[in-house]
């Protein structure tokens, strides 16, 4: 998106600022543009949030996003080991450390990118996205034996810095209460009491469908902001 911006002939300069952080150089770059506008789709979309090992997002039209930085983190943890057996601040410690920058930043633009590209899919393809409210308290934890926490704010905030630029005429993010979201059946209202956290997957002994946890929890995050068959009356 940012390379099409600065390619387009409609896009205005007004100056460039280079940084150095010790391992690359950056340019910030300050522009006059004119937003593109994403036609409106009609589709809505709830999302459930939960650990990276079952989909760290989930929706309501069955797609769970992962993300993966084992191999980031692992290499991370490799050259500590490495500067550990260094003398600190020798010839071979300086460069397993320039090393460790490398990996560092690799892990986050990794993040970045990802972030960028699954926010733009999103508020492309859903004029609603519908979350839970207390999404800021929720902890995902990605990239194996060192986990990092996923920065759920930083996403969120894109898909709504997105909706503002590209589809100001479109609902957007919505944020509702997520209570029973999760042992509510979709299908016929019921609140199964006695489902524990680690079950993915349940019958409901109501009606007798088999639902996964997770889409089932982003359905009822979508009916519950009524952008789909809503269930609000039921108990």
């Amino acid at each position: 998106e940012y390379f099409q911006i600065l390619n387009d002939k409609n896009t205005k300069f007004n100056n460039v600022t280079i940084s150095f952080d010790g391992i690359d150089y950056f340019a910030t770059f300050n522009i006059d543009f004119a937003e593109e506008e994403w036609e409106l789709t009609g589709k809505n979309v709830g999302c459930d949030i939960n650990s990276n090992v079952n989909g760290w997002l989930v929706t309501s039209d069955e797609e769970k996003e992962y993300f993966d930085i084992d191999h980031e983190n692992q290499m991370v943890k490799l050259i500590n080991r490495i500067m550990a057996k260094c003398t600190n601040g020798s010839k071979k410690w300086k460069k397993q450390k320039i090393r460790l920058l490398k990996w560092y930043h690799q892990r986050s633009n990794k993040l970045d990118d990802y972030i960028e590209k699954l926010s733009t899919e999103m508020v492309k393809k859903y004029d609603t996205i519908v979350f839970e409210k207390n999404y800021s308290k929720i902890k995902i934890l990605i990239g194996g034996e060192q986990n990092m926490v996923f920065p759920l704010t930083k996403f969120i905030t894109k898909l709504q810095d997105k909706f503002a630029r590209h589809k100001p005429q479109a609902e957007g993010v919505v944020f509702v209460d997520a209570k029973y979201t999760s042992k509510k059946c979709h299908f016929c209202a019921n609140i199964n009491h006695e489902l524990d956290v680690k079950t993915r997957k349940w019958k409901c002994p109501n009606c007798g469908k088999t639902l996964d946890r997770d889409i089932n929890a982003a359905i009822n995050i979508l009916n519950r902001g009524d952008y789909g068959n809503s269930l609000e009356n039921a108990k």
